[in-house]
């Protein structure tokens, strides 16, 4: 999980503002605060919290995602 987190926020922090523009809703910042968190700051993560918070807020961002990927292909961005 922390790996799939860590790629999510490194990927997210390479897109262009553009991209992210078309998606306003997503908390961009916080999915690449948590991935430098992980990659600088793992011993300050209590697992048991961030899976819940996975189980509980990923969905939504999850599917505004694949709404955006689609969006991307559709126009070449």
């Amino acid at each position: 999980m922390l790996y799939d987190l860590a790629v999510i926020g490194t990927t997210v922090g390479k897109l262009s503002s553009e991209v992210r523009g078309l998606e306003p809703t997503l908390p961009w910042r916080a999915i690449v605060d948590t991935r430098n968190r992980i990659i600088h700051a793992y011993w300050q993560i209590d697992l048991a919290i961030l899976a819940g918070v996975v189980e509980r807020d990923l969905p939504a961002p999850e599917n505004a995602l694949d709404r955006l990927i689609e969006t991307v292909e559709q126009s070449g961005l």
